[in-house]
């Protein structure tokens, strides 16, 4: 319960600060029907998730839940840097400018590799070292089209990148929730009041 009740302040954050979202369970249907119904350029076997709840408190805890945002790892799978609409468009045109040194800012990318699967095969994912990888961030939860969009925009400039730079490797990292985490119906329907709910969130904290 620890972690459901943490899971809960991060989205309060969240709420304080945006409209109301309407917060669900996902799972490979629902991502998929909103894929198509959005008509979003993505291909499914670049669509990853988190793992378990316990792998998205721990994704959550360091500041990841944004978007639309890129997350690059060098062919180490170190990180390099992060991309954002501030500076996406002339860093996507020309990858050659990304930047070739580590950050010491972020952890290296196998400590995302433990944390994903895929959305189609449920299987965690698997760097190949030998190109840079490209994490994109995005959710149906945002409930902004226009990033989902932007995402889908940022995705296809790079599949056109790895026309001529076979070794890039992509990844859509989906941050909803799943329904495939190893938790109760019960707990499920609690969360989502919670969080659904800042008047429940704002009685929580008093």
């Amino acid at each position: 319960m620890k972690i459901i009740t943490y899971l809960i302040c991060v989205f309060t954050l969240g709420l304080t600060a945006q409209n109301p979202r309407n917060f669900k369970f996902e799972d490979s249907t629902t991502i998929n029907n909103y894929i198509n119904e959005q008509q979003l350029a993505f291909l499914t076997e670049d669509i990853y998730i988190l793992k378990t709840i316990e792998d998205y408190k721990t994704y959550t805890s360091e500041g990841n839940l944004v978007s639309p945002v890129i997350f690059v790892f060098n062919e180490k799978g170190e990180f390099t840097e992060y991309i954002n609409f501030y500076n996406a468009e002339k860093k996507l045109s020309n990858l050659k400018r990304l930047r070739k040194k580590k950050s010491k800012n972020s952890p290296d990318f196998k400590y995302w590799e433990e944390k994903i699967v895929s959305l189609k095969t449920n299987q965690v994912y698997t760097h190949n070292q030998t190109g840079y990888i490209f994490v994109l961030s995005w959710g149906i939860h945002w409930n902004k089209i226009k990033s989902a969009k932007l995402i889908s925009k940022w995705y296809e400039v790079l599949l056109r990148q790895k026309e001529n730079n076979p070794d890039i490797q992509l990844i859509l990292l989906n941050t909803d929730l799943q329904n495939s985490w190893d938790i109760s119906q019960e707990t499920k329907d609690w969360m989502l009041e919670q969080v659904n709910n800042p008047e429940n969130i704002r009685d929580n904290q008093r």
